[in-house]
């Protein structure tokens, strides 16, 4: 394996809370996403580990194909679905909101 499983066509809106270690799953294949559950292994993946500096809203990559993970930067947009063809890009694809997406995951404005 590769390339990632996508997991989910958007991202998944999540709190982080300070202090706390999080496992994102960068594969695609843990039944627990956005979060890692040892489906990995026997793979070249590992999860992305880190400890929360403050609590906040993020939006959590499930499309596993960020630049930016664990968070969103809008890849899911550029993803060929089955038929070949682009998804709708804006808020269809984005669970309704936009305003995350190529926004590092992080809750407001831009993007």
């Amino acid at each position: 394996m590769d390339k990632p499983r996508i997991a989910g066509t958007s991202p998944t809106e999540f709190e982080l809370e300070a202090g706390k270690k999080y496992a994102w799953c960068t594969c695609g294949l843990s039944d627990s996403q956005p979060f890692c559950n040892g489906a990995h292994k026997g793979t070249d993946f590992v999860p992305t580990v880190f400890e929360a500096e403050e609590s906040k809203t993020v939006w959590f990559c499930e499309c596993k194909h960020t630049k930016s993970g664990p968070y969103c930067d809008g890849a899911h947009n550029s993803l060929p679905q089955s038929d070949g063809s682009l998804p709708q890009s804006g808020s269809e694809q984005c669970g309704g909101k936009s305003d995350h997406c190529g926004n590092e995951g992080e809750s407001g404005g831009g993007g």
